[in-house]
């Protein structure tokens, strides 16, 4: 209980969450002290652009705007409403990621500076990239009441496949886009269906789905050293907040991400993680994956990068990647995308 009181209680939720949710309830008549009720927080803190409240303050705050107003769904009007700049740097590094693949990948190593009590885990499922959360304790809401566990799932999910649309100028969501939650379909759905992408309920997890085809898309504001900057940041902000309690599969996948093509061996990479080569190889197949499977994916997302924005010749992103015969780079290339890498680079720089 000791890790789950430090969870609850320490403040790592920034204050334009809170702020947003001001924005939202004065539409509707409520008051910024009736908001921060019982919270412990003053007005002036909840003005701080730059403070951070804690996931119990946070959940009482909207459980309090939810009595208020009545609204047993607004956890969909808020994921409606949250913008990418909400974020903070993190938001910032999502706009400027080169691709929507590197912006779910950095949503997912850094969310946990934003909230110690959820997780995200990315994976894929046939042609869908799906970005699964997870709740890390059974009372780690931050308030006992069901809705607000509700809100906290529906906010988020909404808020993701909203900013996903938004990083690539979409006027409606992304293709393919749907989102799994684990509780039946509640009355007030109906009242949001129309503004929300696909919705299904009663299943295993909470998760957003959405096509793999839109993963290579570049975001309009992509900027490769915004981007770095922000991400600098961002590991800043994850250190102060504790850490990350992400999947060993995911540290795996970051560390391959820095690493950006020199493709370090399982042994180096397990080093690197302070773990023996023979336990790394056990969590990833107690995670359902392997080591050269995970180096596949980033190799291939490498060598769809270098391709599209390098100058680099064939034969040198091939020994960038690891490999010693060029034609072992096209072979797998082909077998990835269904291209040669020549024709690949042609396609995406005729456009």
């Amino acid at each position: 209980m000791k890790s789950l009181a430090k969870d609850l209680f320490e403040p790592v939720i920034p204050m334009s969450y809170l702020q947003l949710m001001v924005e939202i309830m004065a539409e509707r008549g409520m008051s910024v002290e009736a908001l921060l009720q019982g919270s412990g927080m003053s007005m002036e803190q909840a003005a701080q652009s730059d403070a951070r409240m804690s996931a119990a303050q946070w959940g009482l705050v909207v459980a309090n705007a939810l009595r208020a107003s009545g609204d047993w769904g607004l956890g969909y009007e808020y994921g409606l409403r949250m913008r990418l700049s909400v974020h903070g740097f993190l938001g910032y590094a999502a706009m400027s990621s080169l691709t929507l693949g590197d912006a779910l990948d950095i949503l997912v190593r850094y969310f946990q500076s934003r909230q110690r009590s959820l997780s995200l885990f990315r994976t894929a499922d046939g042609e869908a990239c799906v970005i699964e959360m997870t709740q890390l304790h059974p009372l780690s809401m931050g308030h006992p009441m069901a809705p607000v566990r509700a809100f906290m799932f529906e906010a988020l999910m909404v808020g993701i496949v909203k900013g996903v649309s938004s990083m690539l100028q979409l006027d409606g969501f992304p293709g393919g886009a749907e989102i799994c939650f684990d509780w039946p379909e509640p009355d007030y759905y109906r009242h949001y269906r129309d503004r929300l992408p696909a919705v299904r309920f009663d299943q295993p997890g909470n998760c957003l789905r959405i096509s793999t085809s839109v993963l290579a898309l570049r975001p309009h504001m992509a900027d490769a050293l915004a981007s770095q900057q922000a991400v600098e940041r961002c590991e800043q902000e994850l250190a102060l907040a504790g850490g990350s309690h992400e999947s060993v599969s995911q540290q795996v996948r970051t560390v391959l991400a820095s690493t950006m093509g020199s493709c370090p061996t399982q042994d180096q990479l397990a080093a690197r993680l302070h773990m023996s080569s023979r336990s790394l190889a056990r969590k990833l197949q107690m995670e359902g994956c392997s080591f050269s499977q995970l180096l596949k994916e980033e190799r291939r997302r490498v060598a769809s990068y270098l391709l599209e924005y390098s100058s680099l010749e064939l034969q040198q992103i091939a020994s960038q990647l690891g490999y010693v015969d060029p034609a072992n780079f096209t072979r797998a290339f082909r077998q990835w995308t269904g291209e040669l890498p020549s024709q690949y680079r042609y396609r995406l720089r005729k456009r």
